[in-house]
């Protein structure tokens, strides 16, 4: 495979910074999510490339919101809530808005 010499990692709109903060120099690789009944809007989200937390992009003001755990988090930037689904094991399965 040939990288493409034009390439700018910090140009990407797929990748954004991770917002953990001890993680100085990971990237969330941004991937689309759409919810269970294909008509839930679709969620940029996805996993630091350093520490592995996962983050989700806000679809109102574009702010990353770090995910812990499966429990509903807040944006940091309005008031648009996300919920990060889980496997039994732990691991992401889905990413959506719930408010």
């Amino acid at each position: 495979m040939t990288e493409d010499p034009d390439y700018d990692a910090f140009d990407d709109p797929t990748r954004v910074a991770c917002p953990a903060n001890n993680c100085e120099h990971g990237d969330v690789r941004l991937s689309e999510y759409r919810g269970e009944d294909g008509e839930s809007p679709v969620v940029l989200a996805g996993d630091c490339d350093s520490c592995g937390f996962s983050s989700v992009q806000c679809q109102e003001c574009g702010d990353v919101t770090l995910f812990i755990d499966g429990d509903p988090r807040q944006c940091g930037g309005c008031d648009a809530v996300y919920q990060h689904e889980l496997d039994r094991k732990g691991l992401s399965v889905s990413f959506r808005r719930v408010s």
